[in-house]
């Protein structure tokens, strides 16, 4: 990248553009180095030159920095967890088995840097690096451009995987998921009609009351959020911006069904293979291609 005059103004204002679409707000008054941001999606690009995978399908996991998508790619390769405590009382989910994490973990700290690709059942899973990141603008603002860019490496997009933290859901953090949703919106938004029936919202992190109030029935549990979800949307919606980069959010929310919708608790071995049963029917589902590049 070359950032001088005018190349400059023009890099970044497209950054404050995906800034914008990120997070609905106005990018252009947001302080960040173009310098470090062009370098962030620099590294994205040659990374991703080096990885020949267009051959298979991919499967894109997003969420917000500590949503547990690193330790669901480990849940999902083998690895059991168990819930542990720090010095300061923190909770964490730490290994328990002798299956070794092929994904590297931060507990509520940004440790993916670049989308981390690995091939199961011949589809690429795709575990993106996380929003609302803890690394700076710089990083976040990379984000819409690394799907962008991740989007483009397939011909065939099977899946888009939102991952939200129970406590997302149940404590408003509503900004939290829209900015989840927004990066998946960037694909979605190719055809939100046909691609809602491979959107698999996994719910992580469940709250131990509330699964006390379903008596530990999953099923259950994902009709309440299913439920949230839907009384949030119709709350909202009045508010909301009418604009195409939320046509693809507003769509997905008012269509969810409970097929949409997965609970995973990386403590219970038993929901590795629900979950994956649930990957596999959306990876097998009928071929999907889109035109990625007329929609960036």
């Amino acid at each position: 990248f070359k950032i001088d005059s005018p190349e400059k103004l023009v890099f970044k204002n497209t950054v404050a553009k995906n800034l914008s679409a990120m997070n609905s707000i106005d990018g252009s008054d947001l302080d960040f180095s173009i310098k470090d941001t062009a370098s962030l999606i620099e590294n994205t690009v040659s990374y991703l030159e080096q990885i020949p995978c267009s051959n298979y399908p991919g499967f894109i996991r997003f969420g917000r920095t500590g949503a547990t998508k690193s330790t669901i790619t480990n849940f999902q390769h083998g690895t059991n967890y168990e819930i542990k405590f720090d010095d300061d009382g923190k909770r964490y989910a730490a290994p328990a088995n002798d299956i070794p994490e092929i994904a590297e973990t931060g507990y509520g700290t940004s440790i993916t840097k670049l989308p981390l690709l690995n091939i199961e059942n011949e589809v690429v899973h795709v575990d993106m690096p996380g929003s609302s990141d803890t690394d700076g603008p710089e990083a976040d603002a990379t984000r819409a451009i690394q799907a962008q860019k991740v989007s483009e490496k397939f011909d065939e997009i099977k899946g888009i995987e939102l991952v939200l933290p129970d406590a997302d859901v149940y404590d408003g953090r509503y900004i939290a998921i829209r900015k989840t949703m927004r990066e998946g919106g960037m694909i979605i938004a190719a055809n939100p009609e046909k691609l809602i029936k491979n959107i698999l919202i996994t719910i992580t992190k469940p709250d131990k009351e509330r699964l006390e109030q379903v008596k530990g029935d999953s099923f259950a549990y994902e009709q309440m959020i299913l439920r949230e979800l839907k009384k949030w949307y119709e709350k909202e919606i009045s508010k909301l911006s009418t604009s195409h980069q939320d046509y693809p959010i507003n769509y997905v929310l008012a269509n969810l069904t409970s097929e949409n919708i997965i609970l995973v608790d990386v403590t219970k071995p038993a929901d590795r293979i629900r979950y994956q049963a649930r990957i596999d029917d959306i990876s097998t589902s009928l071929t999907r291609e889109f035109d990625f590049k007329s929609h960036f």
